[in-house]
């Protein structure tokens, strides 16, 4: 197995990259077509939905792959009970407070718009975020159902582990050895494994009168978790068996295009919003994760793989972005609407100061406050450690 030191630099920077897509993608969800969001500009844009649609196509499948990737890295460093424990720490701490803490103000941002209540009569618009607060509902983790997909994923990964994986030694054998001698092959059955697995998903959907399976009050919901957890399921594979990471990690120009091909497919039939459009979107978002994370990982291993203590640094950084750039986001949108900014110069600056605005948060504030890391973070420092070897260590998500 090929040592931390030489490949957790460049995933490191790929983590960061998928997290900072998630900037432009929301921002992108106030001036798009066909999208639901907090609230949205008038005479909204195809080219915005395009652009969500492309973005969102790989992004967060690409993420549960990679943190499919360090779950199954570090599962095998301590017991499963304790791992799973370090996890649900760091995972559910910062859900909680960002529910408490940033939730409310992005409603009342919600509540404003939905009915047009001017800035100087806020006030007017807390009845309705204490009603939407009063009743359980999927408003209340809005981007954090990542966290709380995540969380369910690794329940079920650390009970996998624990209980099936000397069962599952003998079939993972076989996949790295079919990998190994029928590389093409390979792919082409992944790919009909994980498109078949989306139809699946897709067929209950339907069943089910064209709305996913809720619990909660709809906080968590079954197909996306599901369908997040097939590519966890992946990225911890090509932890355990290496030939087919290294088949992973090498992607030929076919895959690229490929890749390319069906992200921009997705952003077409994102902003189309036809039934049949609607239908294949799924379906094309699959591959393209598949495709466009083979090609990220080729990246990332070969040319961000050297200890870089900039790149540590801001890469570090990943899990303040995905935290803090929805309401920074949120509040950036609401000016630019009320203001009536031309959208591609608001979409720009949006993007702009969110990035460096959430990334310099952390550097320069989260990464230095002990208590700014557990509650944004999940995190704190080992016994003896100082925060500056803390913040190397960090984000393996």
């Amino acid at each position: 197995m090929t040592s931390e030191s030489t490949r957790l630099h460049g995933l490191d920077a790929m983590r960061l990259f998928l997290m900072v897509f998630g900037v432009p993608y929301h921002a992108a969800l106030i001036y798009g077509l066909h999208t639901s969001w907090l609230f949205h500009a008038p005479g909204a844009s195809w080219g915005f939905a395009a652009l969500a649609g492309a973005l969102h196509s790989f992004r967060m499948g690409a993420f549960f792959l990679l943190s499919g990737f360090f779950s199954a890295l570090t599962i095998g460093r301590r017991d499963v009970r304790e791992w799973l424990s370090g996890r649900s720490v760091q995972l559910l701490v910062p859900l909680v407070v960002s529910v408490v803490v940033l939730t409310p103000p992005q409603l009342l941002l919600f509540v404003m718009a939905r009915d047009q209540v001017p800035v100087s009569a806020w006030q007017t618009a807390l009845p309705g975020v204490v009603q939407i607060l009063s009743h359980p509902n999927k408003l209340w983790v809005l981007h954090l159902w990542f966290l709380v997909d995540l969380f369910l994923i690794c329940a079920v990964f650390a009970g996998v582990y624990r209980v099936g994986a000397g069962v599952l030694r003998g079939p993972l054998d076989r996949v790295e050895r079919f990998a190994m001698v029928m590389p093409r092959v390979f792919g082409v059955g992944l790919l009909a494994v994980l498109v078949g697995g989306t139809l699946v998903l897709q067929a209950v959907q339907t069943v089910n009168h064209h709305r996913e399976l809720g619990l909660f009050h709809d906080m968590i919901q079954i197909q996306s978790t599901l369908y997040y957890m097939m590519f966890f399921a992946l990225g911890a594979i090509l932890y355990v068996r290496p030939a087919v990471l290294h088949w992973f990690a090498a992607p030929g120009v076919v895959a690229g295009v490929l890749g390319v091909s069906a992200v921009l497919g997705c952003g077409v039939c994102a902003a189309g919003g036809s039934h049949v459009e609607q239908v294949v979107l799924p379906s094309l978002a699959t591959v393209a994760t598949v495709l466009v994370s083979r090609w990220m990982f080729r990246l990332a291993l070969g040319h961000f793989n050297r200890p870089n203590d900039w790149v540590r640094r801001i890469s570090g950084s990943s899990y303040t972005v995905y935290l803090l750039h929805h309401p920074v986001v949120a509040v950036l949108g609401f000016v630019c609407v009320r203001e009536a900014v031309a959208p591609v110069m608001a979409w720009s600056a949006i993007v702009l100061v969110t990035v460096v605005a959430t990334v310099a948060f952390h550097v320069f504030v989260v990464s230095r406050s002990r208590v700014l890391l557990l509650l944004l973070n999940g995190r704190l420092p080992r016994v003896g450690a100082g925060l500056r070897g803390h913040t190397a260590r960090q984000g393996r998500a």
